[in-house]
C-alpha cells in the first residue's frame, strides 16, 4: 500500500470498506484448527498495518485487538512471535502526541537523520523523520485529513503529530529554520506560537488572509511575524529539535494518551 498524505477521501473510504469487508469475512468463518485461527490473526495484523499506513490509528487498533484475542484463544503466550508482533503494532496506536518538553526531559525525542537535515544533503530515504531516541518509531501524521484553524483574520489547515511505527514516518527537509513536509510543503509549527511545556506541534499550510477592514496592515504584519516564529526550529547534532525562540524546550512526547471517539462496536471503547 502506497502511503498518501493527505489521501483522497473517496480512495480512503474505498480502501477502508474493502479491508472492513475482509475483516468481517474472516471473523465470521468457523475454524476447525488452531493453525487456521492463527492464520486469521496474522491476516488481521496485515489489514491493521495497511490502515496504519493511512494514519487510521484508532481503526487499526481494533484489528490488532481482535488478533490478540484470537491468539489468546489458542493459548499463545506473551513471548510468541505473533504476540510480540501484534503487541508492537497495538502499542504504536497509543496516541502519544508530539509536544514541547524541557531539554532535559526523559520524554525528549531525537531525529535519526539529523546530520542529513542539518547539512541539507537530503534524499527521499534519508529525510524520514524516524527517531534515534525511540528505535523503530518516527514522527507521523495523527490523521490524514487536515482541518481548518482560524485566528483573527488568519486561516490555515493543520494536522497534529504523534509518534508511530517508522514505516509511517513522513519525510521532509530543513530550510531556513523551517522543517517542511516533503509531500505537501507543510511546515512544522508550535500551536499559537506558544512556547510553553506541553504545547502540541502540528504541520500547517501557508496562512491565508480573511479581509477585515478593522485590522490594519501593520497589525497583520505583526501577526505574520508572530506566527512565523512558531515555525522556526534548530536541530542539534544528536537529533534534538528545539524552537529557535525557546531553546530551553524541545520536541518530546506527551505523557498520556488521549481519550477519543471510536466506532460504537470497537473492542476498545471505554465503558464507565
Amino acid at each position: 500500500y502506497e502511503r498518501e498524505c493527505p489521501c483522497d477521501a473517496a480512495k480512503k473510504s474505498l480502501l477502508f470498506n474493502v479491508i472492513e469487508f475482509l475483516k468481517e469475512f474472516f471473523c465470521q468463518l468457523n475454524y476447525a484448527s488452531r493453525k487456521e485461527i492463527a492464520e486469521v490473526g496474522r491476516a488481521l495484523i496485515v489489514l491493521g498495518a495497511a490502515l496504519q499506513l493511512k494514519s487510521m490509528w484508532y481503526d487499526s487498533l481494533d484489528y490488532f485487538t481482535d488478533a490478540l484475542n484470537l491468539f489468546y484463544s489458542i493459548g499463545y503466550t506473551e513471548n510468541h512471535p505473533d504476540m510480540v508482533r501484534v503487541s508492537q503494532h497495538a502499542n504504536s496506536c497509543s496516541s502519544l502526541t508530539v509536544v514541547l518538553v524541557p531539554r532535559d526531559s526523559s520524554s525528549k525525542i531525537c531525529l535519526k537523520y539529523a546530520e542529513e537535515l542539518r547539512s541539507k544533503k537530503v534524499t527521499v530515504e534519508s529525510t524520514s523523520f524516524e527517531l534515534r531516541s525511540h528505535p523503530g518509531y518516527g514522527i507521523v501524521w495523527k490523521r490524514t485529513e487536515l482541518w481548518n484553524a482560524t485566528h483573527g483574520n488568519f486561516t490555515t489547515n493543520i494536522c497534529a503529530l504523534r509518534v508511530g511505527l517508522k514505516d509511517s514516518s513522513f519525510c521532509g527537509t530543513f530550510v531556513d529554520h523551517n522543517l517542511l513536509d516533503a509531500t505537501k510543503g507543510l511546515v512544522l509549527n508550535v500551536v499559537e506560537s506558544s512556547f510553553s511545556e506541553g504545547i502540541p506541534l502540528v504541520l500547517r499550510s501557508a496562512y491565508s488572509f480573511i479581509k477585515d477592514d478593522k485590522i490594519s496592515n501593520v497589525e497583520s504584519e505583526r501577526m505574520v511575524n508572530f506566527f512565523d516564529e512558531g515555525s522556526m526550529f534548530d536541530i542539534e547534532p544528536d537529533g534534538t529539535v528545539f524552537p529557535t525562540k525557546a531553546p530551553q524546550l524541545c520536541l518530546g512526547l506527551a505523557p498520556y494518551s488521549n481519550l477519543c471517539l471510536v466506532n460504537r462496536r470497537s473492542p476498545n471503547k471505554a465503558i464507565f
